[in-house]
């Protein structure tokens, strides 16, 4: 049987097997491992077989430099010279770094003479650089000296980066205008600050000024420009200490209105008397502008408070001094905005004018007097009122035909701003009769003011041998009085009981007469005129509304006169009555004499009511004789007596001169006396003062009564 032999080449087989081991070799790399000073390559700790360490050889390290931040780690590779690359090289860490530490080391994936090491930074550390020695070998080999290697340690930084300019343009004062700054981080560490910024510039986003920024992050920050002031303005915006860390921010202000009419001249508006002008504001804006106003107070009352001007408009604010302020104005109107922008505009006014106006109390017309029907030999009376509304005096002159007359003196000039009430009258003769037209002129400041006077005189029925038994001037109507005493052979004459000189005089005619005027509130007996028995008395019969208006007092009561006065117009009248003083008992007047007052004496007249036997008393107006005058000058005062407490009295007062002729009434005047002094707690105090007196005297004596105690200071048991 033929068997084959098998001869089996060892010579090919340990080729095939070396093929196979130098793939293994070059297509597996082995870990580098760090043993506390021994440092191998590959797990295969034994020598190439057949080779000495001096036959394997020395690779060379090299030596390097490396950067890394605190608190990070960072890879870098370790290289050596080798035979060729193919060369397997094993590295050894021999000393270690301080600053940090090694937390790994590998080979590298492709290169057999590189080793990939990572380190990682002590945060904590305070040292600016590290380094570690390292040495290689070839396997089976001896080490390498060891060679070092530096790390330069650097804190961990981050980089800020921004816009370098921000342009806001022009911004009106009162507004106002956002954008946005990018600011970005090039660095790793996070970044944190805060922001503040300086008015007019204000942070928007975010709101609490706070900017924190990662590593490698980004954010807008919002910024707004409200301009106070007018003109360009920049700020410096600041996030970090660097070339590219700071934003400019530019912006104008622009004035966000102008005063187009920088002075005003005010003129006299005729119809409403003032003196008018106005300013103009224009708004230079794109949007409405609120605009506050202030000015002095006699400029002041014309202003509103506050305006709104209407976008690319002209507005005008009309300025005006008060009816009533006639002086020269020199003065400054500001409109300003709550940021503070403000503009100031000078308004002048010249002097208003003197001027005269003419009013007519109770009238609708100014041009017209109609005193109506008139008897002959009595006084119809009418007032006008001259107004001056100007700044200066104006001079007077009157031209009044007969038979009216002017019943006071208005003075030769009307002050700024015065006024004055003037009396006229119609006073015809006994023998007038018929209708009287005529125009009186009142002259001033080259001024002509015509007034035309109407009025129809009667015939009159008074008794012709008596004085006139007009009472200051004013129509009686129906009011019928007797001309002379019944007992005539006590009363005197009948001139004696119709004319009135002073006081004696009328208490002779109060003796005689068969009537008496009782005065509401008084203690003493007034004079009055005589009633003829069998004759009614008959008062306000027959009177027109304007007649009985001309007799009502202060407090609305129609008063007729008890006594005739015969009335010379040419006295003037008390002026300025008024009330000084009021008593229990006593009312002190005073009021204002004429020219040379030592030439006149005053009668006082007081309401009081007239019985004259009939059961119908009438109210009248009687002199008082319980009067004691005082004068200082052309001021008189006149202490009025026995009054009763409590009570009210209406007063007028004549002025009589040395012929025993009157002037036309005062004005009425109401005055009240002060309530009795209440006695009642005056007596309540008094009695208890004296139970308290009594007490302390009976427990005085009953102290007084108590014997006398003595102890002895010792005492024997």
């Amino acid at each position: 049987m033929f068997r084959p032999t098998y001869r089996v080449e060892w010579k090919k087989v340990r080729t095939v097997f070396g093929v196979v081991v130098a793939l293994l070799f070059f297509t597996t790399a082995a870990d580098a491992q760090i043993f506390g000073g021994k440092g191998l390559f590959n797990r295969k700790e034994d020598a190439p077989v057949g080779l000495t360490a001096d036959q394997i050889g020395l690779p060379t390290p090299l030596t390097g430099r490396v950067e890394a931040v605190k608190g990070m780690e960072i890879q870098f590779e370790l290289k050596a010279e080798s035979k060729t690359p193919a060369a397997k090289v094993e590295f050894l860490i021999r000393t270690f770094p301080s600053a940090g530490k090694i937390t790994s080391m590998t080979d590298h994936p492709t290169k057999r003479n590189v080793a990939v090491v990572t380190y990682y930074a002590d945060p904590g550390s305070s040292a600016e650089s590290d380094a570690f020695a390292f040495a290689v070998r070839y396997r089976g080999g001896r080490y390498s000296s060891a060679m070092r290697y530096d790390i330069g340690l650097g804190d961990v930084k981050s980089e800020i980066s921004t816009d370098k300019e921000i342009n806001f343009g022009e911004v009106s004062i009162g507004s106002s205008a956002e954008k946005e700054v990018t600011v970005r981080n090039l660095g790793k560490a996070n970044f944190e600050t805060t922001l503040s910024l300086a008015p007019p510039w204000y942070l928007v986003e975010p709101a609490n000024g706070k900017l924190s920024l990662a590593g490698n992050g980004m954010q807008k920050v919002k910024v707004s420009f409200r301009p106070t002031l007018a003109g360009e303005t920049s700020y410096f915006l600041s996030f970090a200490r660097s070339k590219h860390g700071t934003t400019k921010l530019i912006g104008t202000g622009g004035e966000p209105f102008q005063l187009v009419t920088p002075q005003a001249t005010l003129s006299l508006d005729e119809e409403s008397g003032k003196r008018v002008g106005a300013l103009v504001l224009q708004n230079t804006g794109v949007k409405p502008v609120r605009v506050l106003a202030r000015a002095s107070t006699r400029l002041g009352a014309s202003l509103q408070k506050e305006y709104f001007l209407a976008p690319g408009r002209e507005t005008p604010i009309k300025i005006g001094l008060q009816k009533t302020d006639a002086a020269p104005f020199d003065g400054m109107v500001q409109f300003y905005l709550e940021s503070g922008l403000t503009k100031t505009a000078q308004v002048v006014a010249p002097v208003v004018p003197g001027s005269l106006q003419i009013s007519i109390p109770d009238s609708a017309t100014t041009e017209l007097i109609n005193f109506g029907q008139v008897k002959a030999g009595e006084l119809a009376e009418r007032a006008v009122v001259l107004t001056n509304p100007g700044g200066v005096a104006v001079p007077l002159e009157f031209h009044v035909p007969s038979p009216f007359r002017i019943l006071n003196d208005p003075g030769p000039v009307l002050a700024p701003m015065g006024s004055v009430r003037i009396g006229i009258g119609l006073h015809p003769s006994v023998a007038s009769k018929g209708p009287v037209d005529v125009t009186m002129n009142i002259y001033g400041n080259e001024q002509t003011l015509p007034l035309r006077l109407m009025g129809n005189i009667l015939k009159s029925n008074r008794v012709a041998s008596g004085p006139s038994n007009l009472p200051q001037g004013l129509p009686l109507g129906s009011m019928r009085m007797s001309a002379e005493p019944k007992n005539t052979a006590n009363a005197g004459t009948s001139e004696n009981s119709s004319q009135v000189g002073n006081t004696a005089g009328l208490d002779n005619v109060a003796s005689n007469s068969s009537s008496t005027a009782v005065v509401i509130g008084s203690k003493a007996p007034v004079p009055v005129v005589n009633i003829p028995d069998g004759e009614d008395v008959v008062y306000n019969e027959g009177m027109t509304e304007r007649q009985m208006h001309a007799l009502r007092s202060p407090l609305g009561n129609i008063i007729s006169p008890a006594v005739g006065r015969e009335i010379n117009l040419e006295i003037r009248r008390p002026e300025d009555l008024s009330v000084l003083k009021s008593e229990t008992d006593t009312i002190t007047l005073a009021w204002t004499a004429p020219k040379n007052p030592e030439l006149y004496d005053f009668e006082v007249e007081l309401s009081g009511m007239l019985d004259s036997g009939s059961g119908m008393p009438t109210h009248v107006w009687a002199p008082y004789n319980q009067v004691e005058i005082n004068r200082v000058g052309r001021l008189v005062k006149a202490e009025i007596k026995n009054l009763l407490p409590k009570s009210a009295y209406e007063f007028r007062v004549f002025t009589i001169d040395e012929n025993g002729k009157s002037s036309a009434a005062s004005a009425g005047l109401h005055a009240e006396t002060q309530p009795p002094m209440d006695w009642t707690y005056v007596y309540l105090i008094i009695a208890l003062l004296c139970v308290i007196v009594l007490i302390l005297g009976v427990i005085r004596i009953r102290k007084d009564r108590e014997g006398e105690v003595y102890q002895a200071q010792y005492v024997d048991d």
